[in-house]
């Protein structure tokens, strides 16, 4: 099991960092200097933003199984008003930008453009099925699409995220360290909404091999990543916690997490889940989702460090300008 979660895990760690041909250079400590900048086009929010789309993708999806098998109704309507809240505006956003959001001018790059469109066209297959949620929990036609189209709107929202992520990674605006590390903390929150979803589909009566093959990988790939995020992975150019603030609220969702994974292993383990674990699951995996999302947003603080390339001469210049 270490051997398939360490190969899992690398082939994850492996294609973010692939995201960007400058992630040697900009990595070099030789070669890069403090600055600071009078415009900040926001590219840590954007990476942000666009990892965000992930995580509403399987928010709304955990949120319309549990409230469509009567567990946890409100909460799960506080979600879905969540997710009708924010995925639009997190969309429209990136394109046009959003100065409150500190993402500053419109999106001009046409392979972005393009991404955020396959999101938008996704999420339009799926939305008003999960709207319905808070107008009426049984229909089951709706809960049907949700489970239907989620995944493909998963898939959209991670391509977007890392086109987002390798555009604006560069040493004039965002780090590829700092990509990486927004990127997983923004797949930790969506990995706690995924195993949401998933151990509702199993209790819910959908117990078969795909279905606890797949929470027992997000298990096993959320654990691995938190390690990471928390003791470092420098093969993978992911450094340990950077500041003493995200190392203890690391170290804190780390403690949250051994609570969670032991409910989850009874869920793996059992026919029968009753009522109160299932609802306690939720909200605990509810809370995770909002801690590492805060635990990413001390990520995107971090990240406005900038920097640049002293052996270009235009970039050194403007060290003394």
């Amino acid at each position: 099991m270490k051997f398939t979660m360490s190969r899992t895990l690398c082939m994850v760690f492996c294609s973010a960092v692939a995201l960007s041909p400058s992630f040697a250079q900009a990595s070099d400590a030789d070669n890069v200097h403090l600055a600071s900048y009078s415009q900040d086009v926001g590219a840590s929010e954007r990476v942000k933003a666009s990892g965000l789309l992930r995580v509403l993708s399987q928010e709304a999806a955990n949120a319309a199984c549990h409230v469509g098998n009567g567990i946890s109704v409100d909460e799960g309507r506080d979600l879905l008003t969540e997710v009708k809240g924010k995925f639009d505006l997190t969309l429209d956003a990136l394109e046009f930008g959003n100065p409150t959001m500190n993402i500053n001018g419109a999106e001009k790059r046409r392979k972005t453009i393009e991404k955020i469109s396959a999101v938008r066209s996704a999420w339009d297959r799926m939305k008003d099925a999960s709207y319905v949620f808070l107008e009426n929990a049984d229909n089951a036609e709706a809960l049907g699409v949700v489970k239907l189209e989620n995944e493909a709107v998963l898939e959209a929202a991670a391509l977007l995220t890392n086109e987002v992520g390798g555009a604006y990674s560069n040493p004039a605006e965002l780090l590829q360290t700092d990509v990486l590390l927004l990127d997983f903390t923004s797949r930790q929150a969506m990995q706690t909404q995924k195993m949401g979803k998933l151990a509702c589909a199993i209790w819910a009566g959908d117990r078969n091999d795909k279905t606890i093959d797949d929470l027992t990988a997000t298990m096993g790939l959320y654990d691995a990543t938190l390690n990471a995020l928390i003791n470092g992975m420098p093969a993978m150019g992911i450094l340990a916690a950077p500041t003493p603030e995200i190392s203890d609220e690391l170290k804190n969702a780390s403690i949250a997490w051994k609570k969670i994974e032991g409910e989850l292993k009874v869920v793996l383990a059992s026919a029968e889940i009753d009522d109160g674990m299932k609802s306690t699951l939720f909200s605990e995996l509810n809370d995770a989702m909002r801690h590492m999302l805060k635990i990413e947003q001390l990520y995107v603080v971090y990240a406005k460090h900038k920097y640049i390339d002293t052996t270009d001469p235009d970039a050194a210049k403007a060290l003394t300008d």
